[in-house]
């Protein structure tokens, strides 16, 4: 059987501040590799990625660009002038992009995996922060390239829905996979201690994880915990885990309001070894966000034992099933009462936790990985030479 040359886009990817999509692109290419060791995969990445990337192997070929990834516009030249003739040179059989673009011309087939539009929901948030030139150019590249591309792939199915409201031809072509748990190593309980007090984080404590743009509905969030550290006298710090930097004076605004400054903490990055202590020592993760295309900090909580509580809106409930305390995330009222429930009820903390339990393994990347190489073999015809179908099984893809 002909074995395929694949290109994987990870141009996007900068260790440390795109957390969660290079934590997404970094495990499933380990178990690509795992599960697949006849084709050839060349994968595009800047060179701080490369050096953050362990896996070896005979079938992996990394294409360091010294290009900062950092910068969009760049990014976005190299994808589109460069990027196109690296595949030819490789004479590769097939692109799959996984940062939401791909390029206008890739010259070949292409798979492109979108994890949200909520660029266009900040900009409805707050219109002065995001310009409509900004705005135009994103959802140029994403016309272009979701019409270019063989497959689309979404983390969920509201964000399916989402991408197909706003790009109705996308309808036919676009696939849910579901993405699973990021490795983690574990770290033990004394250097936990040790860390924690490092970034002045003392027990107990409620945390929220991620970028702090618009949808991610953190001042509402600590309006909610300075509310119940007002009524309710708790003892708890609010941890914040996550680069500060794209929303800095609106947050720190709403802490000097909030009159919560002592007891809010902002860490920035954290690596992943701390982050899994930071999640185990919490007593409560809370994901207040009002747009999100997946959920990660949900499975996280769940998996390390802690109760979640989570908003009603965007892809949450659909990750979250019944192993989350669910509020509105427009009420203050609201998340504060489901805070506070989660708290005072240790019973209900019990639930919470074997219901999370349970639910996180409903997701994997391994199975991620299996079903995007079906993906892969679909269109290039792979399973036809196996003596297979080119169609995969019913409900292999879209849950």
């Amino acid at each position: 059987m002909k074995k395929a040359r694949i290109g994987i886009d990870c141009l996007f990817a900068i260790p440390g501040k795109t957390s969660g999509t290079w934590a997404f692109a970094r495990n499933l290419l380990e178990e690509l590799l795992a599960v697949d060791t006849e084709n050839e995969y060349f994968v595009f990445l800047n060179r701080q990625a490369a050096d953050d990337f362990p896996v070896r192997r005979p079938n992996l070929h990394l294409v360091e660009s010294r290009l900062v990834g950092s910068s969009v516009a760049r990014r976005l030249v190299y994808q589109n002038s460069i990027l196109p003739f690296l595949l030819k040179r490789h004479s590769l059989d097939l692109l799959h992009c996984l940062g939401n673009y791909g390029p206008v011309f890739p010259l070949l087939p292409l798979v492109v995996t979108v994890h949200d539009v909520t660029w266009f929901f900040d900009r409805e948030c707050e219109p002065g922060r995001i310009s409509s030139g900004r705005t135009a150019a994103v959802d140029f590249l994403l016309r272009r390239s979701l019409r270019r591309a063989n497959r689309i792939i979404v983390d969920s199915e509201f964000t399916r829905r989402q991408l197909v409201a706003r790009y109705a031809y996308a309808s036919s072509k676009t696939t849910v996979v579901y993405l699973g748990l990021p490795r983690r190593e574990k770290v033990c309980v004394q250097e936990v201690e040790e860390r924690l007090r490092g970034y002045r984080i003392r027990r107990p404590y409620l945390v929220a994880v991620g970028l702090y743009l618009p949808h991610k509905n953190i001042g509402r969030l600590i309006e909610a915990f300075a509310r119940i550290k007002r009524e309710a006298q708790i003892p708890h710090q609010l941890v914040l885990v996550g680069s500060l930097e794209l929303n800095r004076e609106n947050l720190l605004r709403a802490v000097r309001q909030a009159g919560v400054e002592e007891d809010v903490v902002f860490t920035g990055f954290v690596p992943d070894e701390i982050l899994t202590g930071i999640y185990e020592a919490a007593d409560v993760v809370v994901c207040p966000s009002m747009m999100e295309g997946f959920g990660l900090p949900l499975l996280e909580a769940f998996a390390n034992r802690v109760p979640a509580v989570c908003s009603n809106a965007a892809s949450l409930p659909e990750i979250a099933g019944d192993a989350a305390l669910m509020f509105d995330p427009l009420s203050v009222e609201d998340m504060a009462r489901a805070i506070l429930e989660v708290l005072r009820d240790p019973p209900l903390r019990s639930t919470l936790v074997t219901r999370g339990l349970k639910r996180a393994q409903d997701f994997s990347f391994h199975r991620a990985a299996k079903e995007t190489l079906a993906l892969y073999q679909q269109i290039l015809g792979l399973g036809r030479e196996r003596g297979e179908s080119a169609n995969p099984p019913a409900g292999a893809w879209r849950r």
